[in-house]
């Protein structure tokens, strides 16, 4: 019986990653809501909703989550993966922060995670994507 839910937890966080690739925020919330599954799949499912609020703009919610990544979920991420992860959590918080307070310092540079992500596992780095233009995408900074 554990062995079938994991499988379907497993399933509903693949279909949730991918309305992350597509862009639809609205539908990773609705997939990940009351979602039950390991830790790991907790704690990658806990960035996912700072992520995609992050996108959505609703930057007090985002820092939330990305918080409770850090404090609650982090530990539960593979020691290959924690590095990035972190880093990407940390980056983003900063930057989402920033959109609330424009006093925040920023994290880190978007070259520090370039690096890490470089080192990350394919899977790893293909869940937590970036690309060049997310500082200014995300904090309206260049």
């Amino acid at each position: 019986m554990k062995l079938i839910r994991d499988i379907r937890a497993a399933g509903k966080f693949h279909r949730a990653a991918k309305s992350m690739q597509a862009g639809d925020y609205s539908a990773v919330l609705d997939r990940l809501d009351g979602f039950q599954a390991q830790p790991y799949f907790l704690a990658k499912a806990e960035l996912f909703r700072a992520m995609a609020r992050h996108r959505q703009d609703r930057f007090a919610e985002a820092v939330h989550h990305y918080d409770n990544f850090l404090t609650n979920h982090l530990a539960h991420m593979p020691p290959k993966d924690r590095v990035y992860v972190e880093e990407y959590a940390n980056f983003f918080r900063s930057r989402a922060q920033a959109r609330i307070d424009p006093s925040t310092p920023l994290y880190s540079s978007l070259a520090e995670l370039r690096v890490l992500a470089e080192n990350a596992p394919f899977l790893t780095r293909a869940e937590f994507t970036f690309d060049d233009s997310a500082e200014a995408d995300l904090t309206g900074k260049t």
